[in-house]
C-alpha cells in the first residue's frame, strides 16, 4: 500500500521539479554563470560537475533562444561580456530569401559603474545596434554589427586592463577615440540604409506596374462592354491606355534618373520601415498613370487651345503623358495653366518659374524639360502662347486700359 502511495508522490515531486527548470534565460544570467564557470576554470582545481551543467544549460538555451554566439567577448574580473547572436529563419522561410537573425547582446554595468564616460560609449553601442538590426539586412547588417561588437569588446578590454594604471584623463581619451569610431559606424550605417531603402522603394514601384496592368484589363473591359472599343472612339480610347502605360513609365524612369544621378538627391527615410517604404514606392506609379491621364484630358478637352501636329497624335499625346509623369513641376504648369483658362483669369509667372524656364545665366537650367533644338531655353512669353495665352505686356496694356475707360 505504502509502495502504491509513494509512486504518484513521486511522480509529482518530478513533475514539480520539471516545472522549477527555467525554460529560457537571459544574457545577464548566462553572464553570471560564465563567470563562476571561468573562475573556476583558470583555478587550479576542476570545475565542478554541477557548474559545469549548469553553465552549458544556460548557455543552451539561450542558443535556443536567440541563436549561436558569432563572437563574443568575455571579462575575467567582473560578471560582464557582450556577444553576437545569429538565429537562422524558419526552415521554409529561407527559401523565400528571410534573412537570419542577427542581435547585439550587452551586459557590463557591473563592470563600467565607474566609467561615466566609457558607460556612455557603450551605450551608443546599444542604440546604434538597434537601428542596425532593425533597418539593415544581409551582409551589410552583419558588417555594422560587428563592428560594433569591436568597439564595445575594445572598451572592455580596456576597463579590465589599463583603466587603473592609465588614470580618469586617458579614459576620457579612450572614450573620446571609441566615439569617433562609433561615427564611422553610424555612417557606414547611414549609407547602406539609404542604398537598402532605395533597393526596397524600387520593388515596390515594380510592384506597383504590375497591380496597374490588371487595373487596366478592367478598365478594358468596361469600355468594350460600353461599345468605346470601335467606330469613332477607338482611337480616342487607345491613347487613353497609352498615356495610362506612358505616365505610369514615366514616374518610373524620373525615380531610376535621379537614384543614379549623382547630383540629383534622392533621399527616403529608411527608419520609417520596409513596409512603408515599399508602399510608398507602389504608389509612384498609380501618380504618373493619374497625371498622364490628366493631362491627356486637359489637352483633348482645349482648354489650353494646343493642337497636336496632323498625324502625330498618339506620338504627341503618349510624350506628354510621359511629361507628366516624370515631371511634377511640367504637370503643376499644366495644371496652373488650365486652372487660369477654366477660372477665367491670368497666372501671373513666378520669378521662379521664370528662372526654371529661362536658366539663370541664359543657360537651361539643369532639370529643364522644354528646349530649342539649339540647347537655348524656351522664352517664357513664347511658351505661354503655345499654350492659348496672350503674353503678359499684352495683359498689361489691356489692363491699363480697361482701368482707363470710363
Amino acid at each position: 500500500m505504502s509502495d502504491v502511495a509513494a509512486a504518484p508522490m513521486t511522480e509529482q515531486a518530478d513533475a514539480e521539479a520539471a516545472m522549477d527548470q527555467p525554460s529560457a534565460t537571459s544574457f545577464s544570467e548566462l553572464v553570471w554563470v560564465h563567470h563562476r564557470w571561468a573562475e573556476a576554470f583558470h583555478s587550479d582545481k576542476p570545475v565542478p560537475r554541477e557548474l559545469e551543467s549548469e553553465y552549458r544549460k544556460r548557455l543552451r538555451m539561450f542558443e535556443n533562444e536567440h541563436g549561436q554566439l558569432l563572437s563574443a567577448y568575455w571579462c575575467r574580473t567582473i560578471a560582464s561580456a557582450v556577444t553576437l547572436t545569429v538565429k537562422p529563419a524558419w526552415g521554409p522561410l529561407r527559401f523565400f530569401g528571410h534573412e537570419p537573425s542577427i542581435r547585439f547582446h550587452r551586459v557590463t554595468d557591473w563592470m563600467t559603474r565607474d566609467a561615466p564616460a566609457l558607460a556612455h560609449v557603450l551605450h551608443r553601442c546599444d542604440a546604434l545596434a538597434i537601428r542596425v538590426s532593425e533597418v539593415l539586412r544581409g551582409t551589410s547588417e552583419r558588417i555594422a554589427l560587428q563592428l560594433i561588437v569591436a568597439v564595445a569588446s575594445h572598451v572592455l578590454a580596456f576597463l579590465e586592463g589599463a583603466r587603473e594604471t592609465s588614470g580618469a584623463g586617458a579614459a576620457r581619451e579612450f572614450a573620446r577615440q571609441e566615439q569617433r569610431e562609433l561615427e564611422l559606424i553610424a555612417a557606414y550605417y547611414d549609407r547602406a540604409a539609404n542604398k537598402a531603402a532605395r533597393v526596397v522603394y524600387f520593388w515596390g514601384m515594380t510592384a506597383g506596374i504590375l497591380v496597374l496592368a490588371p487595373i487596366a484589363a478592367v478598365l478594358a473591359g468596361f469600355l468594350w462592354a460600353g461599345g468605346l472599343w470601335d467606330g469613332a472612339y477607338a482611337s480616342e480610347t487607345n491613347l487613353f491606355f497609352a498615356c495610362y502605360a506612358a505616365g505610369a513609365l514615366g514616374a518610373f524612369v524620373s525615380v531610376m534618373t535621379r537614384m543614379a544621378s549623382i547630383k540629383a538627391k534622392f533621399t527616403l527615410d529608411y527608419e520609417v520601415g520596409r513596409k512603408t517604404i515599399r508602399r510608398l514606392g507602389s504608389f509612384r506609379p498609380f501618380l504618373g498613370a493619374i497625371f498622364g491621364l490628366a493631362v491627356y484630358f486637359i489637352m483633348q478637352s482645349g482648354v489650353l487651345q494646343t493642337a497636336p501636329p496632323d498625324g502625330k497624335e498618339f506620338y504627341f499625346f503618349t510624350t506628354i503623358a510621359f511629361l507628366a509623369g516624370f515631371s511634377e513641376r511640367f504637370t503643376k504648369v499644366i495644371l496652373d495653366e488650365a486652372e487660369a483658362k477654366v477660372g477665367g483669369r491670368a497666372r501671373p509667372v513666378e520669378e521662379k518659374d521664370q528662372a526654371e524656364l529661362s536658366g539663370a545665366a541664359g543657360a537651361p537650367a539643369e532639370d529643364a524639360l522644354v528646349a530649342d533644338t539649339a540647347g537655348d531655353p524656351v522664352d517664357v512669353e513664347a511658351l505661354e502662347q503655345d499654350l492659348g495665352r496672350a503674353p503678359r505686356a499684352s495683359e498689361e496694356v489691356t489692363e491699363a486700359g480697361e482701368r482707363d475707360s470710363p
